[in-house]
């Protein structure tokens, strides 16, 4: 934050005084974009692509600030460190104060006054030229835009601190919430069932002959076993999944393409209630007077209602 202040500062002291010579950019026009853009004297390396259809000085003393247009809108470029310092957002500019740094502008027809940092001093809610130079917003000291500057400074970067907080925030709950899916899923369920269950089957026991123990255990009944003990994870899960189950839920919007409706549970989130599409108006007219005595079934890794 301090070099942003301290770069302020540079612009309000001095940004405004360097003159035309010892530039290290310049305003140039490419014929091949038929726009001008800013580029840097000695390499010529575009620093800002050629996007601008009109500029012209701020006024004659500041040749490095330039009023700069780009669809329509005019912004501000300040060629002594080639950057686009006020966005290409306002309908008009009018002039710059010099050496405030400010330049009165229209914004949706309302007028005001922003300095070349990006602050706004005043304002855009003026219908005259007039009445924003006259409101009490209007200030040409340096020092106390220094100091406005510096509390919206404080105030962006406390915004930015607390949108990454929660951008983190909210990544860590969709973390979470996925490793709960996953968790609770029928594939992590039944893969430590039949992973348990197997590998107790297949050891040779205590009193179990070499020879019948290689009949019980090879390719073919091994994968016979894995299908018997995924189906017991089958009925386990929907055992365990579906008591408490309450009758009371409500049903979303009915999916055409794969004919089921949603079906928001507070115990349980979002199950599938499968219904044909010719079906469906009937039912979810008679939503309310169906007995519901619910048939669970797995459909992939989650569940959902087969009656």
């Amino acid at each position: 934050m301090k070099q942003k202040i301290i770069l302020i500062l540079c612009l309000l002291l001095f940004g405004a005084s360097i003159g035309a010579y010892g530039q290290n950019f310049r305003m140039r026009f490419c014929r091949d974009a038929q726009a001008y853009g800013v580029q840097h004297r000695r390499s010529g390396a575009w620093v800002i692509e050629p996007r601008y259809d009109n500029h012209h000085y701020a006024d004659y003393a500041s040749r490095n600030i330039r009023f700069v247009r780009c669809n329509g809108k005019w912004g501000v470029v300040d060629l002594s460190i080639g950057r686009e310092v006020i966005a290409c957002q306002f309908d008009e500019l009018a002039y710059l104060m010099q050496p405030s740094s400010i330049v009165l502008a229209r914004l949706n027809d309302k007028w005001g006054y922003i300095h070349t940092s990006g602050t706004v001093i005043v304002p855009f809610i003026y219908p005259t030229r007039r009445q924003a130079r006259n409101s009490n917003s209007f200030t040409a000291n340096r020092r106390v835009i220094a100091e406005r500057i510096e509390r919206e400074v404080r105030r962006m970067e406390m915004e930015e601190r607390l949108i990454r907080e929660a951008e983190r925030a909210e990544r860590v709950r969709r973390e979470r919430a996925e490793s709960e899916r996953i968790a609770n899923s029928f594939n992590t369920f039944a893969h430590k069932f039949v992973e348990t269950n197997i590998n107790q089957w297949q050891q040779r026991g205590e009193f179990e002959r070499f020879a019948d123990w290689q009949a019980r255990v090879n390719d073919n009944t091994r994968q016979a076993k894995v299908l018997e003990l995924f189906q017991e994870a089958e009925q386990m899960f929907i055992q365990e999944r579906s008591q408490g189950f309450s009758a009371g839920n409500i049903i979303g919007v009915y999916n055409i393409e794969y004919e089921y409706f949603p079906l928001l549970t507070d115990m349980h989130g979002n199950l599938f209630l499968p219904v044909p599409i010719n079906e469906a108006q009937s039912f979810r007219n008679k939503w309310e007077s169906h007995l519901r005595m619910p048939r669970f079934a797995i459909k992939t890794t989650g569940w959902l209602l087969s009656e």
